[in-house]
């Protein structure tokens, strides 16, 4: 059957894209083993040292012989054009990495002043494009970690106005490199000014830069630069809206972007007029297919989006909303981390900062700002599109982040949708993707904590199911988001308990088994109360005689647990007491564990709540057994009430408080 003229176009399109993939992995892959070849060549003595596997930052050496040893590399006249070029991007390196102590070094050795003399003079007369561009870099570089370097004023002064166009080049490369202004404004603003909106376009990419190293949040009091910047701005402009074609690219259009970039978020007035104009370049960077390999330029579109929806929402056209909503969502998944990385993240057991959620990070940052600029009633309709759009996609980053999305924006814009909401992580919570599945589970958990689900029992009973049936994904993080999730569902709705009793036996058993493995570690305290409150709300609806066999089972990981959680917080005094109201005489056991944990000054009035609630009865009678069983507990109370603390903050009701007196009584 043959191919319909649509589908040819998009093979081409595809092995297109493919080779130019490959052109720029190789070119990158022999400049790589040009630049570890070449600083393999001297150590700090300048004598040769062999190359191995390590990063490229370690084949750079320090001192001002390992200097000599790879200038010398690039002086030499027989070297190829790539090897010299790659020996100043070594020597440029060591500048960067080494700054004030690199030129100390040069200074004491008396050899700072006949480099940077050498520099100088390279740089003048060197023929090729990227070992000058290198030479630029080395001295911009350079003349910002010196005090002053009169040679270099004098090149620039002297050359400022030079119609050789290659001087103009290279004095615009100098101020590119810079992050301080070097020189004064006011001798190079013609230069950069006439190199920007002329007609060589070899002088675009460094005017442009160099125009950027002037650009500060407090240039939008001289209007002597407004009226530059305004005059400039349709230029960068046009170099923004190229698209990036070949493994050679320039990257203008990334240069540009940037530029403009610093305009829309230092001084956005000067693009007010070009709204319309900005915002369709940018949303069209990040929904490309193709990304320019030397420079990517999606994150800076998402900022100028960012930034105009901050300053110019009224100005935003009706059909730009749900293409900056598309591409919002989507820099979320063109943020997404490695997923082999993500996964050996354990929260039960790891330092939380390693487990920092980048993906939600940049959602909060760009989506959250660029819906509350925009408002509800623009963004929401919108965000539903975009939802169901990317939960269809065959790529796991588009259906996690879908649901991202709904997570970042607030409950402002969740309020009015929470079925809708809750139905689109139900319908991935299954996904074939841990991160998937992963996002839908937190995205449920977010919604426990300020939605009541008890007014739908249908959704309730099925978010239930899915989280019971997540606890025993093979994904820790998804079993760890899970027991979170599920803590919030049953702490903050009114879970019925004919439905936990009849999931008992799916829950508790797994839930002691985990426990059982965690003795090996310290873990977290949310994960370990976390799962006392889901084991303690399943335990009351089951009852005394089926939880007392596996509680039994698991004193020993309790007390595990316990060593490692630093604070006895209102939900673990809950949970357990929601325990010790399950277990009645055997609550004791509990209760003793607990006593080796509790900070008697900062937590004891949460268990002396704990302590009388677990024996209390509006029914006692006097009897051997009852006053037995209140006998085992009067120690831990008198302990506990006799801290001046504890008994101003202890809340009881005036029966408990009948009990707490006998129990004092006792002892």
């Amino acid at each position: 059957m043959p191919l319909h003229r649509e589908d040819r176009s998009v093979l081409r399109e595809r092995a297109r894209k493919r080779d130019f993939e490959s052109d720029c992995e190789l070119r990158e892959a022999n400049h790589v083993d040009m630049m570890k070849t070449i600083a393999a060549h001297v150590n700090d003595d300048g004598e040769l040292i062999p190359s191995g596997e390590r990063d490229i930052i370690d084949y750079i050496p320090d001192g001002s012989n390992a200097l000599d040893g790879i200038y010398r590399i690039f002086k030499k006249p027989s070297n190829s054009d790539l090897k010299r070029e790659v020996a100043i991007e070594v020597i440029d390196r060591m500048i960067v990495r080494n700054g004030e102590k690199f030129i100390r070094e040069l200074a004491k050795a008396n050899k700072l002043k006949t480099f940077s003399a050498d520099l100088i003079r390279d740089v003048r007369n060197e023929s090729n494009e990227g070992v000058k561009h290198f030479l630029c870099r080395a001295i911009g570089h350079l003349a910002e970690k010196r005090d002053s370097w009169p040679e270099l004023h004098r090149f620039i002064n002297m050359n400022v106005t030079s119609n050789d166009v290659s001087i103009r080049k290279t004095i615009l490369e100098l101020i590119g490199t810079w992050n301080s202004q070097v020189v004064e404004w006011s001798i190079l603003k013609d230069l950069i000014v006439e190199s920007i909106l002329g007609s060589d376009s070899t002088l675009y990419k460094p005017a442009i830069k160099a125009l950027g190293t002037y650009i500060k949040k407090d240039s939008s009091e001289d209007h002597e630069m407004m009226d530059i910047l305004s005059k400039v701005t349709p230029r960068l402009l046009e170099q923004a809206e190229k698209e990036c074609t070949t493994p050679q690219c320039e990257a203008i259009h990334a240069i540009a972007l940037q530029c403009l970039c610093q305009i829309a978020n230092d001084i956005p007035r000067v693009v007010r007029h070009q709204v319309e104009k900005i915002v369709p370049i940018c949303t069209k960077k990040i929904l490309d297919s193709i990304v320019c390999k030397k420079i990517d330029d999606r994150h800076c579109a998402l900022q100028i989006i960012t930034a105009t929806s901050k300053h110019f929402a009224p100005s935003l056209a009706v059909d730009q909303i749900y293409d900056i909503v598309k591409s919002s969502i989507q820099s979320i998944a063109n943020n997404m981390e490695g997923t082999d990385e993500w996964l050996t993240y354990d929260a039960a057991i790891d330092d939380s900062k390693k487990g920092r959620d980048w993906a939600i990070t940049i959602g909060k940052w760009y989506l959250k700002e660029i819906a509350t600029a925009i408002g509800k009633k623009r963004i929401s309709p919108n965000l539903v599109t975009v939802t169901k759009e990317f939960l269809k996609d065959e790529k796991w980053e588009k259906r996690a982040t879908a649901l991202i999305g709904w997570a970042a924006v607030g409950n402002n814009f969740r309020d009015g949708r929470v079925i809708s909401i809750v139905d689109f992580a139900l319908s991935v919570v299954c996904d074939t993707h841990p991160r998937v599945r992963h996002y839908a589970i937190f995205l449920l958990g977010l919604l426990f904590c300020s939605y009541d689900l008890n007014d739908h029992p249908d959704r309730f009973e099925k978010v239930l199911t899915s989280l019971i049936s997540n606890l025993s994904d093979p994904s820790t993080r998804v079993f760890n988001v899970s027991v979170g999730a599920l803590s919030r569902l049953l702490t903050i709705g009114e879970c019925p308990k004919v439905l936990l009793a009849s999931n008992y036996d799916a829950i508790v058993p797994l839930l002691m088994s985990k426990m059982e493995k965690w003795e090996e570690f310290e873990i977290c305290q949310f994960m370990s109360t976390r799962a006392i409150e889901i084991i303690s709300f399943f335990a009351d609806a089951a009852g005394k005689d089926r939880f007392k066999v596996h509680f039994n089972q698991i004193k020993s990981s309790m007390v595990m647990m316990l060593r490692s959680i630093e604070t006895f917080d209102d939900s673990l005094s809950i949970a357990v007491n929601r325990i010790c109201g399950v277990l009645g005489t055997d609550s004791v056991a509990l209760l003793r564990l607990f006593t080796m944990k509790i900070d008697l000054k900062r937590d004891g009035y949460l268990f002396l709540e704990t302590l009388i609630r677990a024996v209390h009865t509006d029914n006692f009678d006097g009897s051997d057994e009852m006053i037995n069983e209140e006998k085992k507990v009067a120690y831990f109370v008198k302990k506990y009430a006799m801290e001046e603390e504890c008994g101003k903050k202890v809340e009881l009701t005036e029966g408990e408080r009948k009990t707490m007196m006998r129990l004092l009584d006792y002892v």
